[in-house]
């Protein structure tokens, strides 16, 4: 499998893992919004701390009142980073779009 491909299909999953957040989970653009500005790029950050097996520093960054959810592998950990990250840039060009 060449890189181009991998690269596609790691894009992929990202993506369902976002559109999981949102459809699944009710974590809209409009969920997101009241957020405060870095919180979902910290939530990504605590992910990926917590993929290297580093747990007590995941606590530590995680912004949000709630216990950080588990995910069965690194790898896992990995793609819900990824999908918080879409979710943070998402919200950061919402907000300018409504100023």
């Amino acid at each position: 499998m060449t890189t181009d491909i991998r690269i596609a299909l790691i894009q992929e999953e990202v993506f369902q893992e976002r559109l999981r957040q949102v459809k699944g989970e009710s974590y809209s653009p409009e969920h997101e919004r009241p957020l405060d500005d870095g919180d979902l790029a910290m939530a990504a950050a605590a992910f990926a701390v917590q993929s290297t097996g580093q747990g007590s520093g995941a606590d530590i960054l995680w912004p949000i009142k709630s216990l950080m959810p588990t995910y069965p592998t690194r790898r896992a950990r990995l793609i819900v980073a990824a999908a918080l990250i879409l979710a943070e840039i998402d919200r950061i060009d919402l907000e300018r779009a409504a100023v």
